[in-house]
């Protein structure tokens, strides 16, 4: 919420002159509430919205902090308190099965739809900017099949598996192609991400392929390690970049 009260102060809803700029500020100002809201249920779903949302704003602080500059310290902040509701958070939340109950790979599949939420999120975010700022629509493009897959996913379908997998690939070749225009590093980072969802799954399928069971024990303590390493890791380049090469690390 610490995120939402600060967004206040910074985007100036007041001095919007057309219905969708306030529309799309407003909005912007509702996501870090709506997430802080939803930890507070008992649905699985809700949860891995929150996640997903704290991960896109931990993601898109770090790139404010290496190229923001004069907003360097914004980003940090960001960062830093979408960190801190991660860690806060942990598995708190997760355990409810409802009607996702896979037989095996929980973890992957969990860690598969927070990352496909967060860039679902981020995409739809950034789009819906550039349609109501600069006239540009290609954001239904890519964001309707991004959302298909999350929800394929959700219900445990092999069709979401494949169409998370192809909407990656495609936002690696349109982005990479730069058939999609998006700014450096933003472009690095969708591309990044999408490759790193389409390698996640590689151990189920092999798995699958094998036909053999995977062992519930192994790598138990290093998939509780690996996420909290990466968000202190992400939290600390942000402050690097913000205080010690002054917003200035990647030339945006």
């Amino acid at each position: 919420m610490a995120i939402g009260v600060r967004l206040l102060l910074v985007i100036p809803i007041t001095e919007a002159h057309h219905a969708r700029e306030i529309l799309f500020g407003g909005a912007t100002l509702a996501v870090p509430f709506v997430a802080a809201a939803l930890l507070w249920t008992n649905r699985l779903t809700a949860q891995l919205l929150a996640r997903g949302a704290w991960w896109s704003m931990l993601l898109l602080g770090m790139l404010a902090a290496m190229t923001g500059r004069r907003d360097a310290g914004f980003g940090v902040f960001v960062a830093s308190c979408s960190a801190g509701a991660l860690l806060a958070a942990g598995g708190a939340g997760l355990a409810s099965r409802g009607r996702f109950a896979p037989v095996a790979f929980r973890s992957t599949l969990l860690i598969s739809l927070v990352l496909a939420i967060a860039d679902t999120g981020a995409i739809t975010w950034f789009g819906v900017g550039e349609a109501t700022f600069d006239h540009k629509y290609w954001v239904p493009c890519i964001a309707v099949p991004m959302i298909i897959g999350v929800i394929g996913l959700v219900r445990l379908r092999t069709w979401g598996l494949i169409v998370n997998a192809l909407t990656n690939a495609a936002i690696i070749v349109l982005v990479g192609k730069r058939i999609v225009a998006l700014p450096s590093p933003l472009r690095e980072l969708f591309m990044v991400s999408a490759t790193v969802q389409l390698l996640i799954p590689i151990p189920m399928l092999v798995s699958i392929l094998r036909g053999r069971a995977p062992n519930p024990d192994a790598w138990r303590r290093t998939k509780a390690i690996a996420p909290i390493a990466i968000i202190v890791a992400i939290v600390g380049l942000s402050i690097y970049a913000a205080y010690a090469c002054h917003g200035r690390l990647v030339d945006a």
